[in-house]
């Protein structure tokens, strides 16, 4: 058995046939949300997302695709970034004014490390630089010898004397 159902003026419907209200939707070109009638296509579009992402949270999506957008971002400055942190800088002064030759940023980091290594004294110059404090605890502990005392306990000694 088969059924034909004739309805007249059906051919005028098709996906550009308004349906209900006003929609707001974002157009990319002019960056501004616009006010248009909802369609036959508008409610086809909406049940067929509806369908094929069922019960999938729409914020998750979201993050994904900001996710994804921060990596794109990334992929493009990292090489600029380390463009410039690799060739040739002038320091400048608190006013931008320039204020010796061009340098590297590796060569500003060995002079900080100069610096730290061999500074740190105390008053006027006395006691040990950081390198030489390093030094000696190297040394130091290198020297250290685990021994027995009479009771079975371990014992450390250190360039001659107990610890």
């Amino acid at each position: 058995m088969q059924i034909n159902v004739t309805i007249d003026g059906l051919d005028a419907i098709d996906l550009n046939t308004v349906v209900g209200d006003e929609i707001a939707y974002y157009n990319p070109e002019t960056e501004e949300t616009e006010h248009r009638p909802r369609t036959l296509g508008d409610l086809v579009a909406e049940k067929l997302a509806d369908k094929m992402w069922g019960e999938v949270d729409r914020y998750d999506i979201a993050s994904k695709a900001r996710d994804q957008r921060i990596e794109i971002i990334r992929a493009k400055v990292t090489p600029v970034v380390e463009a410039a942190l690799c060739g040739p800088i002038r320091l400048t002064n608190t006013y931008g004014e320039f204020t010796g030759p061009e340098t590297t940023l590796n060569a500003l980091i060995i002079e900080e490390a100069k610096k730290v290594i061999g500074g740190g004294r105390g008053d006027y110059g006395r006691g040990d630089s950081l390198a030489q404090r390093v030094v000696k605890d190297a040394v130091g502990a290198a020297f250290v010898v685990p021994t027995r005392s009479r009771k079975g306990q371990t014992v450390k000694h250190k360039r001659g004397r107990r610890t």
